[in-house]
């Protein structure tokens, strides 16, 4: 079983609550303001899309039938 959440990669849509990555890159590359809803302290991982394909694969590589 996969539970995963934050992945980040290219073409990623980005707005303030999905795709947060994505979006805090932009608009810092274009030094504009970013949103951050509570007190900015909670913690999250990001993933990228790459290693989550390879983490796919190698379990599927692995599985006991």
């Amino acid at each position: 079983m996969f539970r995963q959440s934050c992945i980040y990669g290219p073409n990623q849509f980005s707005i303030e609550n999905q795709g947060w990555v994505a979006y805090f890159c932009i608009q810092a590359m274009f030094d504009k303001e970013i949103t951050i809803y509570g007190d900015g302290k909670q913690v999250r991982d990001v993933l990228y899309i790459d290693d989550l394909i390879d983490a796919y694969w190698l379990s599927y590589k692995n599985r006991k039938n």
